[in-house]
């Protein structure tokens, strides 16, 4: 048995249908389009988000569902999606409560009124990434238009069953009985470079997380509410989370399925 032919069947075994995130850097981008960065679409009969200091918070990404046309039960059909962070040192992250959105927001429009445009956004002070006062303050500054790719997702190691499900595919199908504390051990035995058959990194929506670090749904049971990865955006070009890192987006899949993003998880971490 080569790592080869684990990998593909550990990923043959347990897969997420997902959407893949393709990035391509341009200015000018309507307030209605599916984008990272920019200047937010908003209907200012509801207060737009701001921080704990009352300052406006950033948008991040947002997905336009009627645009995009995904058929997918988990998602809308129509309205739009939208992520956002404030500016500071952490991103909008709370270290000690991950889920309070305090200085980030996920907001969901179910319906989007096209009279608005982006002079009547920007009037009210709301500004894009590109406009803040220090740029290391953001992952990133520039626009981007974002196209979505149905995929399939594999597990890879930095996800919370992975050494489970490598321990039951050796036993099930290479008669190999490892323990699932002794998986690690037996991959670098296999291959001293395994872990680059189980990749994970990426912009995605949906599919299985990636970290630098570790799934902070592991050391917290307040956490294990969030089965669902709604968004990734990973570092790539000039998109850059601290170190190299990636930030990951979670949701209830009932909230999902209810179209509620009142609970949502938002970590990042890096090298």
């Amino acid at each position: 048995m080569t790592i080869e032919q684990l990998a593909k069947k550990v990923k043959e075994e347990k897969k997420i249908e997902c959407y893949k995130i393709n990035t391509e850097k341009k200015e000018n981008l309507s307030i209605f389009e599916s984008k990272f960065g920019g200047v937010p679409y908003w209907d200012f009969k509801e207060d737009y988000p701001k921080n704990d200091k009352g300052e406006n918070l950033f948008l991040l990404a947002q997905i336009n569902f009627e645009e995009e046309s995904f058929n997918d039960e988990r998602l809308p059909e129509k309205g739009l999606l939208q992520f956002f962070i404030s500016c500071d040192d952490l991103y909008g992250m709370d270290f000690d409560k991950l889920d309070s959105q305090k200085n980030f927001r996920v907001v969901y429009h179910e319906n989007i009124n096209k009279d608005i445009n982006e002079n009547d956004i920007k009037e009210k002070g709301v500004k894009p990434l590109s406009e803040i006062d220090d740029k290391y303050m953001a992952p990133f500054t520039d626009s981007y238009k974002i196209t979505f790719k149905k995929d399939e997702s594999g597990i890879n190691a930095m996800n919370l069953d992975f050494t489970e499900e490598v321990s039951k595919v050796l036993k099930e199908t290479f008669n190999e009985d490892i323990p699932k504390d002794k998986v690690y051990d037996y991959l670098n035995d296999l291959n001293e470079d395994w872990y680059e058959f189980f990749p994970g990194f990426g912009h995605l929506l949906f599919g299985y997380p990636s970290f630098t670090q570790y799934d902070p749904r592991e050391t917290n049971k307040d956490y294990e509410r969030y089965d669902t990865l709604l968004f990734q955006i990973d570092s790539e070009g000039d998109i850059l989370w601290g170190d190299s890192g990636v930030a990951n987006f979670f949701i209830n899949e009932e909230d999902l399925l209810n179209k509620d993003f009142s609970k949502i998880l938002y970590n990042w971490d890096c090298y």
